[in-house]
């Protein structure tokens, strides 16, 4: 769980956990972290988060939420949105998405045969790892798909091709759960339609190119280690996740750090 300021925009996106809602559900502290130059760590950071309207009764102490607007003095975010369950919110600079991942893998743009896929040029397609969060939009739902290149690396530093293979290498949508928090590109919409069983749909996504900043928490993880056996108290447990309800975004006007339910998977 952390802080992302954006420096272009102004824009700051905090993920956390609900500590605690006012009385009168206008505002909320998020309890997330923030990166400390000066210790080159991570430091526990407090938000007080409001929106200009009552928070709803699912927001509750112990909910992750990912609050997305603008610092208004030492630490207060008015957001403009607080995303709960899988959402996304999205402005002209940048976009981000939240919510339990569906798919983690690499794909390395080749025919069946083992061929290269090619262009409209015919040049060859670049390996990327996709990363894809389903969204309910209306009366359909969308997969956003951010889509991971190797790029250009410092010195000493991982390629985020790299970073999001290891993060990613154990996931499985069953039984080792990831929610993320991604701040990315503004994302290009498409569909496709698809014959299955003599029935006709149609996929519905969403595509957004690498990530400015990548939040990730590992559920089941934090679930076994919770059922293990307790070892001597100078360990502390790791607290219970609580899983998330499907939060509509609350309608109020006004979008982390990085060197149709489709009948089947992307491509």
């Amino acid at each position: 769980m952390k802080t992302y300021k954006n420096q272009a925009s102004g824009v700051i996106v905090s993920s956390g956990k609900i500590k605690s809602v006012s009385e009168d559900r206008m505002v909320l502290t998020l309890v997330s972290s923030e990166f400390d130059r000066g210790t080159s760590a991570n430091v526990e950071k407090e938000y007080e988060v409001s929106c200009g309207i009552p928070f709803g009764d699912e927001y509750k102490p112990g909910f992750t939420v990912t609050a997305v607007g603008y610092q208004r003095g030492k630490g207060v975010i008015m957001a403009e949105s607080v995303l709960a369950g899988n959402d996304v919110y999205e402005t002209q600079d940048l976009a981000v998405v939240s919510g339990l991942v569906k798919f983690a893998r690499l794909n390395e743009e080749k025919n069946a045969d083992g061929t290269p896929k090619t262009k409209q040029d015919g040049s060859p397609k670049k390996p990327h790892f996709d990363i894809t969060v389903t969204v309910h939009d209306g009366e359909k739902y969308v997969d956003h798909v951010v889509k991971v290149y190797e790029g250009a690396v410092e010195q000493g530093k991982k390629s985020q091709m790299d970073i999001v293979k290891s993060l990613f290498k154990n996931f499985d949508r069953e039984s080792n759960r990831i929610r993320v928090s991604i701040v990315t590109q503004p994302g290009q919409s498409y569909s496709r339609t698809v014959n299955k069983d003599g029935k006709e749909y149609v996929n519905w996504g969403c595509s957004h190119m690498g990530y400015l900043s990548l939040d990730v928490d590992f559920i089941d993880a934090k679930e076994k280690t919770n059922d293990a056996p307790q070892k001597p108290q100078q360990e502390q447990p790791v607290p219970q996740p609580q899983e998330q309800p499907q939060i509509t975004q609350p309608q109020n006007g006004a979008g982390f750090d990085a060197p149709n339910i489709s009948m089947e998977e992307d491509e």
